[in-house]
């Protein structure tokens, strides 16, 4: 499961990513956040540019 962080909530996404690591979670589902940089999309990309990047990838 892939989450796509946006620059607001970079934050909030690696005390989350965090916890699951430290609960055990990664040993059940396969969780990864990434954030736009990360897959260079603009952080000032609209939501429609983000949904289409999303249902491509």
């Amino acid at each position: 499961m892939i989450f796509l962080v946006d620059r607001n909530l970079e934050g909030h996404a690696l005390l989350l990513s965090g916890n699951i690591v430290t609960l055990g979670w990664l040993d059940l589902l396969p969780i990864q956040f990434i954030t736009f940089e990360e897959i260079e999309l603009s952080i000032t990309s609209n939501d429609g540019e983000v949904w289409r990047f999303a249902q491509a990838n």
